[in-house]
């Protein structure tokens, strides 16, 4: 006897199977291969279900797999983006929505993540560059300064001192240069 594998069901009612057929070695690795693919698929699907992935970390998570013929993972993640299942471009776009609203991040904090997440720089550059998207930096880093300034304000009295550590905590948070300064100077400002 031969080694075994599982077969999904719907293979072998595909391939006209029954109890007792002789089946050929290239038959059964078509079977099998049809059966990895398929195993791939229901991985993915239940990955994509829990939340959104990039491609990279849906490889990733797929190579960890001890039972998963790694061979086929490209074929079939490239199966998915062209249904549009898998689609790096909005993948990002949500990313950076949820990092820019919810956690205040900076650009260049953003761009870090992104680029952990295995997203190429032509697409996270293109959706940076959006205009809405610079505002919504701006007001962000001025959220975010204004609260450590009256955290600052609290503990240090020289105004340098608190401009130097309210800028280090903001280019910290991967605000851009521009932004950081412009919002140290109106806090520092307004105080004076």
């Amino acid at each position: 006897m031969g080694d075994s594998f599982i077969v999904f069901k719907d293979a072998v009612l595909n391939a006209g199977l029954r109890k007792g057929d002789v089946v050929s070695e290239t038959r059964i690795s078509e079977l099998k291969e049809y059966s990895d693919k398929q195993y791939i698929k229901f991985k993915i699907f239940e990955i994509l279900g829990r939340r959104d992935h990039s491609t990279n970390e849906i490889k990733k998570k797929l190579l960890k797999m001890r039972f998963v013929n790694h061979a086929l993972i490209d074929v079939v993640i490239e199966e998915f983006q062209e249904k549009n299942y898998i689609n790096d471009a909005e993948f990002a776009k949500r990313y950076i929505e949820y990092l820019s609203e919810f956690k205040k991040a900076g650009v260049n904090k953003i761009k870090q993540q992104l680029y952990g997440k295995g997203i190429s720089r032509s697409i996270s550059d293109e959706i940076l560059k959006e205009e809405e998207f610079k505002e919504k930096q701006s007001e962000n880093c001025l959220q975010v300064a204004e609260k450590k300034y009256k955290i600052l304000k609290e503990r240090e009295q020289d105004s340098f001192k608190i401009k130097q550590k309210l800028y280090t905590f903001l280019i910290g948070r991967g605000f851009n240069y521009e932004d950081s300064e412009q919002a140290c100077r109106k806090l520092i400002q307004s105080e004076d």
